[in-house]
């Protein structure tokens, strides 16, 4: 009867430690696979960003350029597509 007990006692305990630690260890491999995620997801965002003003930015500079050259305000916003 002492074996038994002793038995079932060290059972619980394995299941308790084995728990503690499979929580862990999932935590460890969720957190590392979000932050994955998340740096994926913040680069394609900052490339995205990144080009839509590198766009504007050519956009200004070739309608100060046909300023420069003359070229009528509207027309020049209607070539660009530019706002005002």
């Amino acid at each position: 009867k002492g074996m038994e007990k002793g038995m079932e006692k060290g059972m619980e305990k394995g299941m308790e430690k084995g728990m503690e630690k499979g929580m862990e260890k999932g935590m460890e491999k969720g957190m590392e696979k979000g932050m994955e995620k998340g740096m994926e997801v913040g680069l394609e965002k900052g490339m995205e960003k990144g080009m839509e003003k590198g766009m504007e930015k050519g956009k200004l500079e070739i309608a100060q350029k046909m300023k420069l050259n003359g070229m009528a305000s509207s027309l020049i916003l209607e070539l660009t597509g530019l706002n005002i």
